[in-house]
């Protein structure tokens, strides 16, 4: 199969490209982000009395991922959870190892986002009740205060911020080869950033023109705008979550 150009945060995206790699695709790892865990606020989670929450709300995987790297991937006894989409939801599965039944709420269909969750019958109605946010340095904050208005008493954390890295001189030399020879690629941009980020790096990489008429997969309307307005041709919208983005890539 042909290429696939990830543009998820490390370290998360390595494990993605093992999966695609194993079904027989040729991932090229583009990360214009590392995402490091707040060790402090980890622990601080470890001793949490989870029976006191009305609801543990989760902002992306990657939340998802440190809450369990916290709870030693075991879900404990009595937390309810709630979380953004199918990423969310796979990351659960994918890393709990022990426990029993999760008691987690999404939204049923797209678009998945905080405002989606938002919609929920269950975080209608907060009136004094205990409400975590669990979620990283950077990322919208108006759905929180809308929780608050709602009467939660939250208590906000953050697990893990974002620092800006450059994707490998390997990957760039491997796309410029590809651009040269006209050959196909699929582009996944989860992000509005990353879009911004992509399109830059491919331009002053010299093959700019051919990144933008290849396709790319997002996982939100906003993020199609992004990558629109910068002139890529050929855009998908595709749920969050390793399944959709298998099936797209079969698709393509």
């Amino acid at each position: 199969m042909g290429a696939v150009v990830l543009t998820q945060p490390q370290p998360r995206v390595a494990a993605l490209a093992a999966r695609l790699r194993l079904a027989g695709h040729h991932p090229i790892v583009c990360s214009f982000a590392e995402l490091v865990s707040d060790a402090a606020e980890l622990e601080r989670l470890a001793s949490t009395r989870w029976e006191d929450y009305e609801r543990v709300l989760l902002t992306s995987p990657s939340a998802v991922q440190f809450l369990l790297v916290a709870l030693e991937r075991r879900m404990p006894a009595g937390i309810r959870l709630g979380v953004v989409g199918p990423g969310s939801l796979q990351a659960l599965r994918d890393g709990l190892t022990s426990g029993g039944a999760v008691d987690v709420i999404h939204p049923p269909g797209p678009p998945y986002d905080a405002d989606a969750l938002l919609a929920l019958p269950q975080l209608a109605e907060l009136g004094g009740r205990r409400v975590m946010v669990l979620r990283g340095k950077r990322g919208r904050s108006d759905w929180v205060e809308t929780l608050a208005a709602r009467g939660a008493r939250l208590d906000v954390r953050i697990l893990y911020a974002s620092r800006p890295i450059e994707p490998a001189n390997e990957a760039r030399q491997e796309l410029f080869e590809l651009s040269r020879r006209a050959a196909p690629a699929v582009f996944v941009v989860t992000t509005s950033e990353s879009a911004q980020q992509l399109d830059n790096w491919a331009v002053s990489g010299g093959f700019g023109a051919w990144a933008r008429s290849q396709r790319a997969l997002t996982v939100h309307p906003r993020i199609a705008e992004v990558l629109a307005g910068l002139g890529w041709n050929t855009i998908t919208v595709v749920a969050p979550g390793e399944n959709a983005l298998q099936a797209a890539l079969e698709s393509a």
